[in-house]
């Protein structure tokens, strides 16, 4: 567990999140993309933290979100990250950890780092799941 900080902002910001799974989970399973896509449509506006769009590289879930400050970026996640575990426990029928670490993110500040922070993942931008008013962002 890194206990780097993670950055601050004060106004509106685009981030690129990290969320590590434990190894006993399978981001291809179909039951556990239904309950991370359910977790996220229930979830994808929460307490000022609007998720874009989400990828999977091996055991990562990556999303692009913009987030209105600090606090909602950690109350956001917060919040999401438990929707997102409790789905997939129910989803493989299991108990426990299902990340392996906390989320980290990362302020982008330009439309390169945007480009760059999607170029190596497989992205998703499901209907009803992304807030629509926010794709602009991705353009």
């Amino acid at each position: 567990m890194s206990h780097k900080a993670r950055p601050r902002f004060a106004a509106r910001a685009a981030l690129h999140i990290v969320l590590r799974l434990s190894g006993r989970v399978q981001l291809g399973n179909t039951r556990v993309r239904s309950a991370v896509l359910e977790a996220l449509r229930e979830g994808r506006e929460l307490h000022g933290l609007h998720v874009i769009a989400l990828g999977r590289s091996g055991e990562q879930l990556h999303l692009i979100a913009e987030a209105e400050n600090n606090a909602a970026l950690s109350r956001g996640m917060q919040g999401l990250s438990i929707r997102i575990a409790k789905g997939i426990n129910r989803a493989i029928g299991a108990k426990g950890n299902i990340f392996a670490d906390h989320f980290e993110a990362f302020v982008l500040r330009s439309p390169k780092e945007l480009r760059r922070a999607r170029e190596p993942i497989r992205w998703e931008q499901p209907q009803g799941v992304v807030s629509e008013a926010r794709l602009r962002l991705l353009r």
